[in-house]
């Protein structure tokens, strides 16, 4: 979680000022002086959760998140963000340094237009390499936040920094289209709590209505949470269908065979760690347009969907959740960051260039698209 800043809280009263009425005033100016250090107990005013199954802590990446489908985990953006998702595991259990269940994560996707530098649609999905048997999945709200819902006790749940888990409550005090602020106690979000629920109850369900995102620097006085609502229809659960054992059909993303129709999930050729569905096949008409018949089997040539060079329209279509171009409006690839003096700053045929993102930096891009720049 990162301080949200005094403009930019402002700037959201202009987008919704019947809501924002309702608290981020007051918070904007708690917000310009909250700099206590951050405290590293999960939760802060919290109890210990021995319950809560379904969430988890996700290392080493020091988040929290949530499982919303037998092998889906929902989490923030920000704690996959320049990460490879197969490095990450899911605890299982109530503290991290003691007894639980461990399960390798396999794949991870962005909600499309999240945004590194403003922390907005920060929201992510990770699969497990299995599914977490006898676990319940927690429901989603699916329901659009209202007026209705301002003042309304939320339960948080998150690992924080010590990676033991911790629940408490807060309340509802404003809302946005992608995002909810809580605050006011008697308990707020921390360090390592990122990407953990915030539950709602309704008609005696707790729902996962929103995930941990950012708050203020001593998280004492607030936390803005992504929604879950605008996300459940065009991210969450298309990616929950495909990722079923045999959803994807050849030349689609896959994880483990069985996800692939023909069962057979194959890594790309210019990039092991991308790996796409493939059949049979005896020439380039057999298969899938844009894949051609190599060895017998449908393969994209390179460079392959989401590897470096790759086109692309925004990061989520990046294995390394970087797409960025050369020139403003220009054509976009695929791209990881580099350092322009350093002796060969990316593979060969690639050029280290200026993103014009302040964000990203320098990345390498393919050396056609940046004339006269260095290569290696």
């Amino acid at each position: 979680m990162e301080l949200l800043r005094h403009d930019e809280v402002l700037h959201r009263r202009l987008l919704r000022p019947l809501q924002l009425a309702h608290g981020l005033a007051a918070l904007a100016a708690v917000a310009a002086t909250a700099v206590a250090p951050r405290p590293a107990r999960a939760v802060i005013g919290g109890a210990p959760d021995p319950g809560d199954p379904a969430v988890v802590a996700l290392e080493p990446a020091q988040c929290t998140g949530t499982l919303v489908a037998p092998r889906v985990v929902l989490t923030a953006a920000h704690c996959l963000w320049g990460r490879d998702p197969t490095h990450l595991n899911a605890f299982f259990g109530a503290d991290v340094h003691g007894r639980g269940r461990r399960i390798a994560v396999i794949d991870g996707r962005l909600a499309p237009g999240w945004d590194p530098a403003t922390q907005e649609h920060d929201l992510a999905v990770v699969l497990l390499a299995e599914p977490a048997s006898g676990i319940a999945p927690l429901p989603l709200l699916r329901a659009p936040i209202d007026d209705r819902l301002l003042g309304a006790t939320l339960r948080i749940v998150g690992f924080g920094a010590d990676r033991t888990k911790q629940e408490g409550t807060t309340r509802l005090t404003a809302y946005l289209a992608a995002t909810i602020v809580d605050g006011g106690g008697p308990s707020a979000t921390c360090l390592g709590d990122s990407g953990g629920p915030a539950l709602l109850s309704a008609g005696g369900v707790e729902y996962l209505a929103a995930v941990t995102s950012r708050g203020d620097a001593g998280c004492r006085a607030f936390a803005v949470r992504t929604r879950v609502d605008p996300y459940v229809a065009d991210f969450i659960q298309p990616y929950v269908d495909a990722t079923q054992p045999g959803a994807a059909r050849t030349g689609d993303r896959c994880a483990y065979p069985a996800q692939c129709a023909t069962g057979l999930c194959r890594p790309a050729d210019d990039d092991p760690a991308s790996r796409f569905c493939s059949a049979a096949c005896t020439r380039d008409a057999d298969c899938p347009r844009a894949m051609t018949c190599l060895g017998r089997r449908c393969a994209y040539p390179p460079p392959s969907p989401g590897s470096l060079g790759a086109p692309c329209d925004r990061d989520a279509d990046c294995r390394g959740w970087l797409c960025a171009g050369a020139a403003p409006g220009g054509p976009r690839r695929c791209a990881v960051a580099c350092v322009p003096s350093a002796p060969r700053p990316c593979a060969p045929g690639f050029a280290c260039v200026p993103s014009g993102r302040p964000a990203a930096g320098s990345v390498c891009l393919p050396s056609e698209l940046a004339p006269g720049r260095r290569t290696t």
